[in-house]
């Protein structure tokens, strides 16, 4: 009775601010649409078709054979689209990539055909502007088509040795046609491979009816950083409680220390998860968050996250000597723990270094819980170990405040 005495003690003198609607709600939602915006893919045109790179391909007329092989590779190429000329024509063409006509040139130079079906060290010539930004892009895919271009010829100069040991009486000019068809046959494979993959997501992203917003990183993301957010009141209680004397008066009546934290870090877990369930049911209705597609997943995950972060303001408090420091111990944790733990971007986007670290941090297990259930629509399972994590970090804040509160109340 005493530690439910403590708790609406806290809960009304928290509500008498009346600016605690807005920090509590209407500011978390300002900022889920900010956010949302700007992660918002249809605000970003990676939808747009993109261009290929146009690849100006020199040849001779003595190597047209060779290069209708490439130019057939060159077709099924995602990277790259290619157009053919003539070899004299190299001074212009190298105007015209200095000009931004073309972004790259293939030479192939007199004899590579020949080279290719006899193994002779004649290679091709790229010719690319060194400060392009697509340089890397451009050498990668010709690297790639040179490759196709020396196992298609391994595999005509097999088949055609073949021949010559079971037809001896083949002559040099059949044997050069042979090469050439079973070369013609090779480049086919590889412009329609026997073996395909194909790739399709699981769980709610392989949905044909889910559509990924910027709402799916943003509203999960705002509900983290504003738990701790909303500790700045919460924690301020305790704080004026010990400067007005009213901790010494509490301290001497029969209610132990123990009691008195519990119901300090109740009332702050009833608040947040108030603001926590209002955020969510907002989610589900304005952004179109399907929180709703495991409500006890859901559950587990905001019950978790507003124990963790009653414990981290329970803490907050105990350490603090003045509102002032409430203030700042606050905004560095919502900092912190916000920036780091992935509630402003995906930490899928950052390097392994940074992913490593981030989920040092409860809050990047908290999004991990959340987005589990909103993007990769799995269910309660997939939130066990994130929720997990987030009680153990609420035990070991616990446990710190528990010790500080005791030496400061000796």
């Amino acid at each position: 009775m005493k530690i439910l005495n403590i708790v609406l003690k806290d809960i009304l003198q928290i509500l008498k601010d009346r600016k605690t609607l807005f920090f509590l709600v209407l500011l978390p939602l300002v900022f889920t649409l900010f956010f949302g915006l700007v992660f918002n893919p249809s605000t970003i045109s990676n939808t747009e078709e993109i261009s290929r790179l146009r690849i100006a391909v020199l040849t001779t007329e003595g190597e047209k054979t060779a290069s209708e092989q490439i130019l057939n590779l060159l077709q099924v190429s995602e990277t790259l689209s290619a157009e053919e000329f003539n070899l004299s024509d190299l001074d212009i063409k190298k105007q015209e990539l200095a000009d931004g006509d073309f972004d790259g040139l293939l030479l192939i130079p007199k004899g590579y055909g020949e080279s290719i079906r006899t193994e002779l060290p004649v290679e091709l010539e790229i010719i690319v502007d060194p400060e392009s930004p697509d340089l890397q892009s451009i050498e990668a895919a010709l690297r790639l088509l040179t490759g196709r271009i020396s196992t298609a010829a391994l595999a005509a100069r097999l088949s055609t040795q073949t021949l010559a040991r079971l037809q001896p009486e083949q002559t040099t000019a059949e044997l050069k046609e042979a090469f050439w068809q079973s070369m013609d046959l090779a480049v086919q494979a590889w412009e329609s491979p026997a073996v395909t993959m194909q790739v399709s997501s699981t769980g709610q992203a392989g949905n044909a009816d889910f559509s990924p917003s910027g709402f799916t990183q943003s509203s999960p993301g705002m509900i983290v950083q504003f738990a701790i957010f909303g500790l700045i009141n919460a924690a301020m209680v305790l704080v004026l409680e010990r400067n007005n004397r009213a901790l010494d008066r509490l301290l001497s009546t029969p209610t132990t220390r123990v009691q008195i934290l519990l119901g300090h870090i109740l009332g702050m877990f009833v608040v947040i998860l108030v603001q926590e369930l209002i955020l969510v049911l907002l989610g589900q209705v304005l952004f179109k968050v399907d929180y709703l597609s495991s409500p006890l997943g859901t559950l587990l995950m905001i019950v978790s996250l507003a124990l963790w972060s009653s414990a981290l303001g329970l803490m907050i408090s105990v350490f603090s000597s003045g509102t002032d420091q409430v203030l700042v111990f606050s905004l560095l944790a919502m900092f912190i723990f916000s920036a780091m733990g992935g509630a402003w971007f995906p930490l899928e986007i950052t390097g392994q270094t940074f992913n490593r670290i981030g989920h040092l941090l409860p809050t990047a297990w908290a999004m991990d819980g959340f987005q589990n259930i909103i993007i990769r629509g799995q269910g309660v399972s997939s939130v066990l170990l994130p929720a997990a994590i987030l009680l153990m970090y609420t035990a070991v804040f616990f446990i710190l405040a528990v010790m500080r509160f005791s030496r400061s109340t000796r």
